[in-house]
């Protein structure tokens, strides 16, 4: 945290640090407003909204091509071994 509170202090140095998830829900921790434990919270539900947020875009481009990896490890390399040696448009 004592880096966290050095990048506080010179916010122009660190404009991309402060948008990471996390980063801003620490530096409200160390402000006071949220617990540890809040904070951390705060940071598993900004991860899941863009999570989501990742997956709708990807799921909008025609280039991404999803594989099913529930399944054994070996097929799974097949195919997607056999996608990128592909021709494509």
């Amino acid at each position: 945290m004592d880096s966290s509170k050095k990048r506080a202090a010179r916010p122009a140095a660190y404009v991309a640090a402060r948008r990471a998830i996390g980063y801003q829900q620490l530096l409200r921790h160390l402000d006071g407003e949220l617990t540890l434990d809040e904070a951390r919270k705060e940071t598993i539900k900004a991860t899941r909204r863009f999570a989501r947020r990742q997956e709708s875009w990807f799921r909008r481009d025609p280039r991404v091509r999803w594989l099913d990896a529930s399944g054994p490890a070996g097929p799974l390399l097949d195919q997607a071994l056999s996608y990128i040696r592909s021709p494509r448009p």
